[in-house]
């Protein structure tokens, strides 16, 4: 691409191996009409053609001159193609460098792509030009501008001569990336970045004008690679007959790459960030809203049909970066929107909390204030919301959240609505994490009875509630009732949704906890074990499910006797939720609670009490003095203080 750095690298090649060669010989090749002048010129330098001889027979002498020797290179500065050069390339011993934007350079020789330098390699860089900004402030300046070394060069040199500071750079370049990267000392580049990206936008619009609509609706989308696939699909790519729809993008795509605005990365193409914003700043004000509008169609097309199904999940990965990129939380599409909401959910059930909490946020903040409380679109940001409130552990605010959403929608919707029974369901999820189990208990009750009326025994949404009520049935101490439900459900779920579906593994943990809790130790440890096997393999070793699954299994194991494992993996579990969940969240302390278990099992008594004694007050701080599991500490850090004479125990199960 444009200021990566082809050409310096070029001149610092020559500047280091110039004592090889007798003759060093540069041609800009950017046209291929004077490259046969520029040679001709080198035969009047070496004296084998005079400047007054006619051009094709000095071109007949500097060749024949150079297919004769060996010590000599030609650099040929910025050539877009093959062709262009291939009856201009000597045959003898010499050495031939070329430089391009383009690619399909491999049959001539070794061809090296070059990309954007490591961070390293742009904080020296930046430093050699500003040596007054700190390393952070290099390293913030750095990553703004996606490591271009030219971008660095130039903002570097004006941010030095100008007094400006990062922050105040960067917003710059955010708002007004065309005009910022005009200015600044480009060295011994021939332009700035701005006027390269300038130039080659102009040619493309020239060449390829619907290549050109293609482009400035990939610049609305993030750095990432853009997958073929959604692009082929597109209404931008003009094809007639429809079978020449990949010929006509491939098409395109090659003049993105050989004018330097994209190259080929991850099965697609990707813009660097800078040359995105300087495409942006380029299209006129009053069509800017009309191409953004046409990335959100291409993300709407491509929303996975399900944010549960963890198959689907590569295909969210894909599509969030760049829904994130459009600034969602400003859309006026209601499809972008729903996009938009489904992609948070897709975040929170894929273990990755922070950035779902984030997006909900914004979501909810932004819709709540511009279409109001009531709108359907701020209501199902609402939901997330209160959803990545109860993920992070944050029960009542997830709880307040989801009394006001359930309120509103019963109003509005109706409480046999599918959106209200969602709310309703939730609640319920609040009121048991709270451990108010009989209020949990009823609300699920009532919403399995509506769910099963409209939506039918099968339905995902009615199997998740008979789930839920599962829960509340075993804490509440129905443990046969609860695992006849959990059976029911799981053998639904795996004949709907099948064996690897995380709803259906999520019953059979549930399944194995009813039998823990029945005392049927090693049939629990068994599903346990061959749901935490495939809860690794599909979510990953981290994800907070996995990690529930791995808690499960260390109290079978200890029921069994085999306190040590049960340490190992309630260890393991621990350092996990700590990292992913932070130190005082519910589940991060219900593992230090099984690992103080386990080690006063061992005879480890001092430890114990210490694990006990900081959960203990954690629990206190974060869900109150009367929450069960706050009373289960309680009890765990009496039999703790009691000495290895009185026997072993512990209640934090599950």
């Amino acid at each position: 691409m444009g200021g990566v750095g082809k050409t310096q690298l070029a001149a610092h090649y020559t500047h280091s191996h110039w004592t090889e060669y007798r003759i060093v010989w540069w041609i800009p090749a950017e046209d291929p009409s004077l490259i046969g002048v520029r040679l001709a010129q080198l035969g009047a330098a070496l004296g084998v053609a005079n400047p007054t001889d006619d051009p094709s027979a000095a071109l007949t002498r500097v060749m024949m001159h150079l297919n004769t020797t060996s010590d000599w290179l030609l650099i040929f500065d910025n050539a877009e193609s093959p062709a262009d050069l291939q009856s201009w390339l000597p045959s003898g011993g010499g050495h031939v460098l070329i430089t391009s934007r383009a690619g399909g350079w491999s049959h001539l020789g070794n061809s090296v792509e070059i990309r954007e330098m490591d961070r390293g390699e742009s904080i020296s860089l930046i430093h050699r030009r500003h040596p007054g900004l700190s390393h952070q402030d290099a390293d913030r300046l750095a990553a703004g501008l996606g490591d271009l070394p030219l971008a660095l060069v130039q903002a570097a040199g004006f941010m030095q001569s100008s007094g400006t500071a990062v922050d105040a750079y960067l917003h710059m370049v955010e708002r007004f990336a065309a005009e910022v990267m005009l200015h600044g000392p480009v060295g011994g580049h021939d332009g700035t970045l701005a006027a390269s990206v300038r130039l080659s936008v102009q040619r493309l619009e020239t060449i390829d004008s619907a290549g050109m609509r293609l482009l400035q609706m990939c610049a609305f989308l993030s750095p990432e690679p853009i997958p073929d696939r959604w692009l082929i699909d597109s209404d931008l790519v003009t094809h007639d007959p429809p079978a020449s729809a990949e010929l006509t993008l491939r098409r395109s795509i090659s003049m993105f790459t050989t004018l330097g605005l994209a190259t080929i990365a991850g099965g697609g193409i990707q813009l660097h960030r800078l040359t995105r914003a300087i495409i942006i700043d380029l299209i006129d004000p009053d069509d800017r809203t009309t191409v953004r509008g046409q990335a959100h169609s291409l993300l709407n097309r491509e929303r996975p049909e399900s944010t549960d199904d963890s198959a689907l999940w590569p295909q969210w990965a894909q599509l969030v970066p760049h829904l994130l990129a459009t600034d969602p939380a400003e859309v006026e599409d209601p499809r972008t929107r729903r996009t938009a909401c489904d992609a948070a959910r897709y975040l929170l059930k894929s273990g990755q909390s922070v950035a779902g909490h984030q997006l909900a946020t914004a979501l909810y903040t932004a819709w709540r204030s511009r279409l109001g409380q009531d709108h359907p679109d701020a209501l199902r940001a609402a939901q997330q919301l209160a959803h990545a409130h109860r993920v992070r552990g944050e029960y009542q605010q997830a709880l307040e959240l989801n009394q006001d959403t359930l309120t509103r929608r019963n109003r509005i919707l109706g409480e046999d609505h599918p959106d209200s029974l969602w709310s309703a369901s939730n609640l319920a999820v609040d009121f048991r994490q709270l451990g108010d189990y009989g209020e949990a208990r009823e609300i699920d009750e009532d919403t399995l009875a509506r769910r099963q009326r409209i939506l039918g025994e099968d339905h995902p949404d009615t199997l998740s509630s008979a789930s839920n009520l599962a829960v509340d049935l075993r804490q509440l101490g129905d443990y046969e009732r609860a695992l006849e439900i959990d059976e029911s459900t799981l053998a639904r779920r795996r004949r709907i949704l099948g064996e690897s579906h995380p709803d259906t593994l999520d019953s059979e943990n549930n399944l194995a906890i009813d039998l823990l809790k029945m005392g049927r130790y090693q049939q629990a440890r068994e599903i346990n074990e061959d749901t935490l096997t495939r809860r690794r393999e599909i979510l990953g070793e981290s994800h907070p499910d996995t990690l529930w699954t791995a808690s499960n299994l260390s109290v079978c194991l200890r029921h069994l006797g085999q306190y040590e494992r049960a340490r190992e993996i309630n260890e393991d579990t621990l350092a996990r939720r700590r990292r992913v969940l932070g130190d005082d969240h519910p589940d991060t302390l219900r593992s230090a609670s099984h690992l103080a278990v386990d080690l006063r099992h061992l005879g480890r008594y001092e430890r114990a009490r210490e694990i006990n004694e900081d959960t203990l007050a954690r629990r206190r701080r974060v869900l109150g003095d009367d929450h069960p599991d706050t009373l289960r500490s309680v009890r765990n850090l009496a039999i703790s203080m009691r000495g290895p004479s009185e026997p072993c125990g512990g209640t934090d199960q599950g």
